[in-house]
């Protein structure tokens, strides 16, 4: 679940949906349906195959640990602190990206066009 969860949630699936989707998407709170979320490319791993289940298990590691993170910014009592954590989720949601990009195996001029994608 955590791991298709990072997957719905990063930069590339952000940038494929609209693609795969009829619907006007709205960049503040896209109207998903099933039927489009079963056109995106959802990326299988075997776990049985050591390198795809270090990156699943990496993958969930970021998720989790980016739960985390926002559990604590709700509870923040400080800008200096809400600011801080922020940049770690930033930080996180990069990684995440990273990873993602990697699991696809996407070459570098693919990931600038999907960086730069706005």
């Amino acid at each position: 679940m955590m791991y298709l969860l990072g997957l719905l949630n990063s930069r590339l699936v952000g940038f494929l949906y609209p693609f795969v989707s009829n619907k006007i998407v709205s960049k503040s709170f896209p109207r998903l349906s099933v039927r489009d979320i079963k056109k995106l490319p959802i990326r299988n791993v075997d776990l049985l195959v050591e390198r795809e289940r270090q990156q699943h298990d990496r993958l969930v590691q970021m998720v989790e640990l980016t739960f985390g993170f926002h559990d604590h910014l709700a509870g923040t009592k400080t800008d200096h602190e809400a600011s801080a954590l922020q940049r770690q989720i930033d930080a996180t949601d990069k990684q995440i990206d990273a990873l993602v990009y990697e699991l696809y195996g996407l070459t570098e001029e693919e990931i600038r066009i999907v960086e730069g994608a706005k």
